[in-house]
């Protein structure tokens, strides 16, 4: 990436430093949206959720307004509680919690 400056010289900022330090940044971010579905065998540097009270699943938009509450892949707050939500994921075709669901259910259920 170059920018020219007005005096003819040219600028060249390191990228690669830039991405390094993004990278640095996510790392040390917790993604409680997400849950856990490893019980044994875990990595103590998971950032992903590890209880259901904690989690916060990404939300529809539209809540009560939704016109597809059953396939929604988002969690609606005030017309379902997390668990119903979860078991509600396990239904979708090809999605993670579909994959995980013995694990999940092993944990959670």
């Amino acid at each position: 990436m170059t920018d020219t400056i007005n005096n003819g010289w040219t600028l060249v900022i390191n990228k690669k430093k830039k991405n390094q330090q993004l990278k640095n940044e996510n790392e040390n971010i917790n993604r409680f949206d997400l849950l856990c579905c490893m019980k044994s065998d875990h990595d103590d540097k998971c950032k992903l959720c590890h209880d259901l009270n904690n989690w916060t699943p990404k939300t529809c938009k539209y809540e009560k307004n939704c016109l597809k509450l059953e396939s929604c892949i988002f969690f609606h707050e005030n017309s379902e509680s997390k668990s119903d939500y979860l078991k509600r994921c396990f239904t979708f075709d090809n999605s993670y919690y579909q994959k995980h669901q013995d694990e999940y259910n092993s944990i959670f259920f």
